[in-house]
């Protein structure tokens, strides 16, 4: 079995790996994606570093959640929103 296919139960043919799923070499289901972690159509890994999850944003099970507005993410991979801090008050200068 190819990497980022699953075996179609109903025709016992192939059908790729869906958005949040992955599957390796040999493997005939698609798994989760692993938190912090994208996976896209056909993915092979769960936990591909070019698919981590951006700053400014948590990740799981394959879904990306953006940062609320006010706040900030500054670590990729991040899992939940505890990595989103709320942002800094404004500082006025004066001269």
């Amino acid at each position: 079995m190819p990497p980022g296919y699953k075996i179609n139960a109903a025709n016992d043919g192939l059908e790729i790996c869906p958005h949040t799923t992955y599957s390796r070499w040999g493997e005939t289901t698609c798994s989760t994606c692993k938190d912090g972690f994208l996976c896209p159509e056909g993915s092979e890994l769960g936990d591909d570093w070019h698919n981590s999850c951006p700053r400014g944003s948590h990740c799981a099970g394959g879904v990306q959640t953006k940062c609320p507005a006010g706040t900030f993410g500054n670590v990729e991979r991040a899992t939940d929103a505890t990595a989103c801090r709320d942002c800094p008050p404004a500082v006025s200068y004066t001269h």
